[in-house]
């Protein structure tokens, strides 16, 4: 019995957790959840938050992680987009697209685009005429109506893809993900 105040991006939240809520309070009816959907990083000491999930954990002495997931990376661009612009065939061919950027809340950088090739993981920094902060439900939005080539994680356009919405390009390149991590104080017991 009680209330759980969890704080988790907006991509986790909508495509994930939020749906699964109904299933948990089903389980355990006396347990309220108060869910933050936000992609800022909880400060423990200033927020009353029980937990966090986030997809980038700063490691701290004072908080513990616990990985939820490794989600999947894609890169995919809508037909017309690939039409108008041709469809990559390697990484080194995004230089010469319009590659959808996320600007990281903490640092307002780009993320590199994660790749890998016959076993070796690297990295591609990419540019393009739209970048986005703080929601990255905003970039996948801009990808759905022809902006451009994005890099995002499959189980936020998999839908998209099964319905032929969105194409997936650089297959061959794939097989990287990140890491979804539950995060508390390491002084509270969970």
């Amino acid at each position: 019995a009680g209330k759980v105040r969890v704080s988790m991006p907006t991509t986790l939240g909508h495509y994930r957790i939020l749906p699964a809520l109904a299933g948990f309070r089903a389980l355990y009816p006396k347990v309220e959840v108060e869910a933050q959907i936000s992609n800022h990083n909880v400060d423990f000491t200033t927020e009353e938050f029980d937990l966090s999930i986030r997809a980038r954990f700063q490691q701290d002495s004072g908080l513990v992680a616990r990985k939820l997931l490794d989600a999947e990376l894609v890169v995919v661009g809508t037909a017309d987009y690939l039409r108008r612009s041709g469809t990559p065939r390697s990484p080194d061919d995004l230089a010469s697209h319009d590659c959808i950027q996320f600007l990281l809340p903490n640092t307002g950088l780009p993320i590199p685009w994660m790749f890998r090739e016959n076993g070796r993981d690297f990295e591609v920094l990419t540019t393009g005429g739209f970048t986005c902060s703080d929601d990255l439900l905003g970039v996948v939005t801009l990808a759905r109506h022809g902006a451009g080539l994005l890099q995002t994680y499959r189980f936020i356009v998999e839908e998209d893809l099964a319905q032929g919405r969105l194409k997936e390009v650089l297959r061959e390149f794939g097989g990287r993900s990140r890491p979804f991590s539950i995060i508390y104080p390491a002084t509270r017991h969970m």
